[in-house]
């Protein structure tokens, strides 16, 4: 049972494992410099608010928009993507629109597959 994991010692989620070993990396702002001295392509960013026209989301959107090596994965139900990425256009950057029901309990998400 999935709540059985959390009384063994080890991390529950896959990213924790990930930022243990340096792979993933977290930065309070995209002009954090610590951000600058590890960054590089290609990207994957994973985007679950309609706000990728604003602060730092926009920054990023025009940085990497023009390279098909970065990936943008949509993850939020609600968004119409072509609305969502108009301004962006043309946009070289793949994008996957995967949306996530934030709804769902563990033993619905298990069930859950990508097409």
């Amino acid at each position: 049972m999935a709540q059985d994991r959390a009384f063994i010692p080890e991390p529950l989620f896959a990213h924790t494992e990930l930022f243990r070993m340096g792979i993933l990396k977290c930065f309070p702002s995209a002009h954090h410099p610590g951000l600058a001295q590890v960054y590089r392509e290609p990207c994957i960013i994973y985007a679950s608010h309609p706000t990728l026209r604003l602060g730092e989301s926009a920054f990023f959107m025009h940085k990497l928009k023009d390279s098909p090596h970065n990936l943008l994965v949509l993850t939020e139900p609600s968004l119409a993507p072509e609305a969502l990425l108009a301004p962006y256009q043309p946009m070289r950057m793949q994008m996957l629109h995967c949306p996530i029901d934030t709804r769902l309990r563990v033993t619905d998400a298990s069930q859950v597959h990508t097409t």
